[in-house]
Parts: structure tokens; C-alpha cells; sequence
């Protein structure tokens, strides 16, 4: 099977090896529970596909890597999804969200350009005319569509 770059969304980069049967520490603003048990791609020689075992407490295990030995080949290198597979997430990846459309009144008010981590909400760098922080929480955004790559808000008029 053939992956084409265009055919992932970046999830992850694995870090040290964690205990002699192959686990991983990993980086990733986002919960990746989801992905255990499903098909995930890491960029080893090509995009190489393993399968999740489990996931837990930032460290994760695949069914194809059965020692330290092999699991230290994967170190430093990036893990991704198929956008395909997307679904099994019930919410957005901090990566997926980068060049999404925004929205307010069905008026694009810019895309955005980068996304912060704070713990308890994601923060929206957008630009258009204007450039604005938004708070991706329910309180001002009213939908994500994944297959329209656009986000709509619902805030009042003077916040715009």
C-alpha cells in the first residue's frame, strides 16, 4: 500500500523507549484514545503503518514492536492518522485545524494560521483583515466541519 503525504494528519512524535517490551513516550496536544486499536502511520524509511495496542498516560505500544531494540527505531519520528480514519476522533486535532476557514454570519472572517495549548481549551490564531485569538470552546464556536474545513462562531457582533 502506497501513502501519499497528503493522505495523513500529523498526530504525534514519539519520543524514548519506556520498559524492555517496546513502548513509546509520545508528544501531542491532543488525546489520542481513540486511536487505540486502529491503524495509525509513522515516517520510518516510508509511511510505514503499525497498529495501536494501547495507549495510556503518554506512552503507547504497537502490535508490530516487541522490544526495545525495535521500538528505539521509531524514536524522533512522526506519527500520523489517515484523514480517512479521521472519524474515530469526535473532535478536532489540533493539526487538522491549521488553514480551516473561519467563520461569523456566514461571512469568512479569516483562516487559521496557528493553534496554542492551554490545557483546558485550544486558542485560535486567526487572520483575515484583522487577526484575532479566539477560544475554541462552546461559548463562541457553534460548529467544526471536518469535510468543509470550516469553523462557524457564534459570538455577538461587538466582539467583531
Amino acid at each position: 500500500m502506497i501513502i501519499l503525504e497528503d493522505e495523513l494528519i500529523y498526530v504525534a512524535t514519539l519520543g524514548a523507549t519506556k520498559g524492555i517490551k517496546g513502548k513509546l513516550k509520545f508528544t501531542s496536544s491532543d488525546d489520542l484514545s481513540p486511536i487505540e486499536g486502529n491503524k495509525v502511520v509513522i515516517d520510518i524509511d516510508s509511511y510505514t503503518l503499525f497498529t495501536v495496542e494501547s495507549i495510556k498516560n503518554r506512552k503507547i505500544e504497537f502490535t508490530e514492536v516487541k522490544s526495545i531494540g525495535e521500538a528505539k527505531r521509531l524514536t524522533n519520528h512522526k506519527m500520523f492518522v489517515l484523514k480517512k480514519d479521521l472519524d474515530m476522533f469526535d473532535y478536532a486535532l489540533t493539526s487538522e485545524l491549521i488553514d480551516t476557514a473561519v467563520y461569523f454570519k456566514d461571512k469568512k472572517i479569516g483562516t487559521i494560521e496557528s493553534v496554542s495549548d492551554f490545557k483546558s481549551y485550544l486558542l485560535l490564531n486567526v487572520k483575515g483583515d484583522r487577526e484575532y485569538n479566539i477560544p475554541m470552546i462552546d461559548k463562541f464556536v457553534e460548529s467544526y466541519d471536518r469535510g468543509r474545513k470550516s469553523i462557524s462562531l457564534k459570538v455577538s457582533e461587538d466582539q467583531f
